[in-house]
C-alpha cells in the first residue's frame, strides 16, 4: 500500500514497484489523479487497485490496508509517503498550516503504521 500515490514520489514508487512485478494498492485524496496512475499501471500489465485515502483519517488507512489484504491475502510493505510542506516565514504565524503538516506528515504516518503493524504481526 502506498499513500500519496497520485503524484510525485508516491506515483513514481507505484510505477517502479508495479514494473518489478508487485501488485500495488494506491491511496491519495484526489480520485481523478489516482485513477490516472492506476490506468497507466494497468496499461502496461501491472496489477493495481486504489482507494481514495485521507491519511488524517485513521479509518481511511485501515481501509487502504484492508483493500491490499483482501486483494492479495496479505501485506508486504506500506509506503507512508503522503506529506505536505507549507512554506511561509515563521513570523507569519500560519499555525493552521503547522497543524495540517503535523496531521498529514506525523499522524498520517502513525496511522499507516497502526493499520499495517497488526497485519505484519499476523503474517509472521
Amino acid at each position: 500500500a502506498i499513500t500519496g500515490a497520485s503524484s510525485g514520489i508516491g506515483r513514481a514508487t507505484a510505477i517502479l514497484l508495479a514494473e518489478a512485478g508487485a501488485t500495488v494498492v494506491l491511496g491519495a485524496r484526489r480520485e481523478d489523479a489516482l485513477a490516472e496512475v492506476a490506468r497507466d499501471i494497468a496499461a502496461v500489465g501491472g496489477k493495481v487497485a486504489y482507494k481514495v485515502t485521507d491519511v488524517t483519517v485513521r479509518a481511511d488507512l485501515e481501509a487502504l490496508v484492508g483493500l491490499a489484504v483482501d486483494r492479495e491475502g496479505g501485506l508486504d510493505v506500506i509506503v507512508n509517503n503522503a506529506g505536505i510542506s507549507p512554506i511561509s516565514r515563521f513570523d507569519a504565524l500560519r499555525v493552521e498550516d503547522w497543524d495540517a503538516m503535523i496531521d498529514v506528515n506525523l499522524r498520517g504516518t502513525l496511522y499507516g503504521i497502526a493499520a499495517a503493524l497488526p497485519i505484519f504481526a499476523r503474517q509472521r
